[in-house]
């Protein structure tokens, strides 16, 4: 099971991911793989945002089955727009496969 949860405090979002779905063998599990699809464009994401003055304190620590991304948003909608449509991912994902994912705001 893939736990994801999001939190956000005023202007700070956090977002942490952690385990394996389980749904296939490591390695051939499409559900991790779409997960992590999803931390790594938000990670890629962030990170130019923060060089264009979007985002700021951005800290992130991603490795194998985890990852956590905190940041905060500088009133940008645009980042605010970006975290929405990934946040969406991960919601629609949990609602596809509650055996497999779990998501919570």
């Amino acid at each position: 099971m893939t736990y994801i949860t999001h939190n956000t405090y005023y202007d700070e979002h956090i977002l942490e991911c952690s385990g394996h779905t389980g749904f296939a063998k490591r390695g051939n599990d499409i559900l991790c793989s779409a997960i992590s699809i999803l931390i790594l464009t938000l990670h890629y994401y962030l990170t130019e945002a923060e060089k264009n003055g979007l985002v700021s304190n951005l800290i992130s620590d991603i490795h194998s089955g985890y990852a956590n991304i905190r940041f905060i948003c500088e009133g940008g909608s645009e980042a605010d727009k970006c975290f929405s449509a990934i946040t969406g991912g991960f919601r629609m994902l949990a609602e596809s496969f509650p055996d497999y994912i779990f998501y919570e705001e």
